[in-house]
């Protein structure tokens, strides 16, 4: 108990209290778990924020924009398992359906995590919460891809501008030298 209190055992001052009023854990829940475990054998009072809260607000954009079949991927942790469920349930409350609930492996398995993104796919979800520490974010990630498409759309006097152009004409344009080579065949 000296370690915890910073108490230096020849301390005899009458108004030096051995005990510690408050202990703030680590950021995520699943390591603040672990401290709140170790110290609950000592009696410290503690208290961790709960993930509630922040699932709270993602049920809530659920709600706003409407969205009514989400999925949900959690690290394979305290911190993603109890996320997911806590907002599977939330917005289900909601009218939703939960498309998929998958969680992302500790070791980051490449045949799981392509399932993983594979199942996300197929879903025909277009929303996913992703309930993870960045590392186990970031390989799900990895795995898969983010693509953006552009709507085609024809922009009247492009194509013939692009077809004048020459490098006589546009020596002072920076962009044009690799637009040249891209479109010449150059090297």
């Amino acid at each position: 108990m000296t370690l915890l209190s910073w108490q230096d055992e020849g301390n005899t001052e009458p108004h030096c209290s051995p005990e510690v009023p408050v202990v703030i854990g680590d950021g995520g829940s699943t390591l603040s778990l672990v401290v709140a475990r170790f110290l609950g054998i000592f009696m410290c009072h503690r208290t961790m924020p709960s993930d509630y809260f922040q699932v709270d607000a993602l049920a809530l954009l659920v709600r706003h924009f409407g969205w009514t079949w989400v999925g949900s991927v959690a690290g394979d942790d305290a911190y993603g398992r109890q996320g997911v469920q806590i907002f599977n349930k939330e917005v289900r409350k909601l009218g939703a359906c939960v498309a998929f609930q998958e969680i992302i492996p500790k070791n980051h398995e490449a045949v799981r995590m392509s399932r993983i993104v594979e199942r996300i796919r197929l879903s025909g979800a277009r929303v996913a919460l992703v309930f993870a520490l960045e590392q186990d974010a970031g390989a799900l990630f990895r795995e898969g891809s983010v693509g953006f498409a552009i709507r085609r759309a024809d922009i009247s006097g492009l194509q013939p501008f692009l077809l004048r152009l020459h490098p006589s004409t546009a020596q002072d344009d920076p962009f044009f030298p690799e637009f040249g080579r891209k479109h010449s065949g150059a090297p």
